[in-house]
This record gives C-alpha cells, structure tokens and sequence, in this order.
C-alpha cells in the first residue's frame, strides 16, 4: 500500500525551499543517531532513552514520537511525500526514495538539525487557493525531476 507521509519543512514552514533545491526532506530528532537498521520497536526504546520527558513544541510537552517512527521506518521507497510551502502557497508532492543520516546536514529548524532524511524526486505543486477551504485548483509540474 502506498502511503503519504506529510513533513514539516520545519519551524514556519522556512526549510521548503531547501527541501525542493536539494531533492529530500529532512527532520530533527538530533538525539538520535542512523535509524537506518532500525525497527519500530528499537526506535521507541532509544527516544524514551534520548527524550526521557518528551519534547517541548510551543512550550507544551507533547509525546508525539510517531513522526520519526513513519518518517524513518514505517515509510518506503515510492510512498509518495509532501510539505506545505507557506511562502508560494503551494503543497508540494513527490515520491520517498532512501532515508539517510546526515549528522552534518546543513539544513537546522529553529536551533535544532535536521539529520535525519529521506532522498525525494519532486514531481508537481498544488497551489493553496482560499476560496474555500478544501480547495486546491492549480496543479503545476516540476518540471525535470530534482535529485540530491
């Protein structure tokens, strides 16, 4: 089955950009080390150890570890992924590839790295019109498939 997973492009939106130019999409969780081998099990274990209190978001605890679970082991190769662009209102879709660690990926949200990514082929933009609230009129290809 294929799946949609939807990520961040981190605080406000600000990494969407990025994500698009370097053909991936990137998340936090910098406690953790290579979940590449990892099963759900494993995942959960290390962020009780890594997060013992949970994380903060917006000053409120929240426990909400399921993210990096779907992100780096749940999701496969060809589920299809998007992020929202907040400055061209645009939601853009594409199809996973890889997931990867990259203890020095250059992309940070907020105060915090992102090392943990997955390779993304962006494949077309939904533009975010507010004429109503489900309304997403204009499709736009990517043109030539971006890669890392």
């Amino acid at each position: 089955m294929t799946r949609i997973l939807f990520v961040r492009a981190g605080k406000d939106n600000k990494l969407a950009d990025d994500f698009v130019k370097l053909g991936m999409v990137a998340v936090g969780w910098s406690r953790l080390d290579d979940l590449s081998s990892a099963s759900s099990d494993t995942v959960k274990s290390m962020l009780h150890e890594k997060y013992p209190d949970g994380i903060k978001v917006n000053g409120d605890l929240k426990e909400h570890y399921a993210e990096i679970i779907d992100f780096a082991v749940e999701a496969k190769i060809g589920d299809r992924v998007a992020t929202f662009d907040g400055k061209s209102s645009n939601l853009v879709v594409g199809t996973l590839g890889q997931y990867k660690f990259l203890p020095v990926n250059p992309l940070f949200s907020g105060n915090e790295r992102c090392p943990h990514a997955r390779d993304v082929t962006w494949e077309f933009a939904v533009r975010r019109e507010m004429d109503g609230p489900y309304s997403f009129p204009e499709t736009k290809k990517m043109g030539r498939p971006l890669t890392g």
